[in-house]
């Protein structure tokens, strides 16, 4: 009997400790991702700005300005 209450409160403890832990791995993984996907669309903003000025470019040398 009393080895059975100690294996079932280890056992809640066991999920007491990952529960209480989740929110510290799910916070490192969204940060983990947002740090990941800020730079991505850092480029594609820095592409879209570099794509525009050429496409501005080219457009005014093939008009003749």
């Amino acid at each position: 009997m009393r080895a059975e209450a100690t294996v079932r409160l280890r056992l809640r403890v066991g999920v007491y400790e990952r529960h209480r832990r989740t929110p510290v791995y799910l916070e490192r993984a969204v940060a983990a991702l947002r740090g990941a996907d800020e730079r991505p669309r850092r480029m594609l903003v820095h592409a879209t700005i570099v794509g525009t000025a050429a496409v501005t470019a080219v457009g005014a040398l093939l008009s003749g300005v």
